[in-house]
């Protein structure tokens, strides 16, 4: 396989700013076929982007026997069928995260998936970018020495009390959407990752506005209630059990506080600090505090881990791509590296624990 040919179900916000322009960057990948529920959309975006397929029905994308990869950048509600279906055609598939709206489902995919010898992949991209690597291998280097603890502070705009119209979805439950499944599953994942799993998980949430409002292309307004989680933090050891961590996670902030990342150890402090969460220009600074400084002191990330053709995009579209290499070296060279469906179904264990945890807390108040 010298080139992987990608057909993409869904040519939304998120697959026109990131997914599509690192397609078209990478060497290792065609974007070969376009499905949207609209003939007329897919059929003038690809008229524009130069896309060879273009259809209204993923059913018909899926016989195109020339896509080695499909990838799924719909809503979450819809990622299980479109997946399953992928599957069931014998593609490799990649979706976003959330995989689907629930455990089940995602397990689902992962025992279908291991049936028809397809490979899998879920688009937790922020344990590739340059930082965190460089983070990564300076623990596994023991710069720090032994991790005594680990945390993760987010804070987004997201999920804010007006809204579009067109996220309406995001108010209900049933779509697993919110602060604690897309904002803690996303940073979850990458502190993890440097880091190891979680053991114990103390989680609280809590829903500090109980309605959103909606604005339509008039400006028209209507208000809708709100249940879902727009604080969230969690607590627990890692694997070793002594080691402890801990997460926060904001939605909905009018002053935006990003994204702090800070692991503790016996010989020094790393930290990763971002003015933004999501949509970040700039890669993460990297900081180092040891016995040697008073203070943190910045660290130059190598340029060995600078491995994208060169290119202007935000620093958060080249995260997916240094995600998507990844991908290409996996299905070319038959490794497996990088996030799959069974990732998915851990972080739906986590998130499961956090949601447990804190209905038994809230119960005992």
């Amino acid at each position: 396989m010298k080139t992987i040919n990608v057909g993409l179900i869904g040519i939304g916000t998120w697959a026109q700013y990131g997914v599509i322009p690192i397609l078209n960057l990478l060497p290792q990948f065609r974007l070969l076929a376009i499905q949207s529920r609209s003939l007329n959309k897919a059929q003038n975006f690809a008229q524009g982007h130069k896309v060879p397929f273009y259809y209204d029905d993923e059913d018909k994308l899926l016989r195109n026997d020339k896509i080695d990869l499909i990838m799924v950048t719909t809503p979450a509600p819809t990622h299980f069928q479109y997946a399953r279906k992928a599957i069931l055609a014998g593609k490799n598939v990649y979706t976003e995260w959330p995989l689907t709206t629930n455990k089940t489902q995602s397990q689902e995919l992962v025992d279908l998936a291991q049936e028809n010898h397809v490979r899998t992949f879920v688009g937790f991209q922020r344990r590739y970018s340059p930082s965190a690597r460089f983070f990564k291998d300076l623990l596994d280097q023991k710069r720090i020495g032994k991790i005594r603890s680990a945390r993760v502070s987010i804070g987004v705009e997201a999920f804010a009390r007006v809204m579009p119209e067109n996220y309406e979805w995001t108010t209900k439950s049933e779509n697993y959407t919110d602060v604690l499944t897309v904002d803690v599953g996303h940073f979850a994942d990458l502190l993890f990752h440097l880091v190891g799993q979680p053991n114990l998980v103390i989680g609280l949430t809590a829903n500090q506005f109980k309605q959103t409002t909606l604005f339509d292309k008039k400006n028209r307004t209507k208000k809708v209630p709100y249940g879902l989680p727009n604080n969230v933090t969690v607590m627990g050891t890692l694997l070793e059990s002594q080691q402890l961590f801990v997460i926060n996670a904001e939605g909905a902030q009018d002053n935006i506080s990003g994204m702090q990342l800070e692991v503790t150890g016996n010989d020094g402090v790393l930290m990763l600090t971002n003015t933004r969460a999501y949509q970040n220009e700039a890669d993460n600074k990297l900081l180092l505090l040891d016995k040697n400084h008073d203070t943190f002191t910045r660290l130059t990330i190598p340029g060995k881990y600078d491995t994208l053709p060169k290119n202007d995009l935000d620093n958060s579209v080249q995260d997916a791509g240094y995600y998507y290499q990844a991908i290409a070296g996996d299905l070319m060279n038959d490794k497996h590296t990088t996030p799959s469906f069974e990732t998915a179904v851990q972080m739906h264990e986590f998130i499961s624990k956090i949601i447990d945890s804190n209905k038994k807390l809230r119960e005992g108040e």
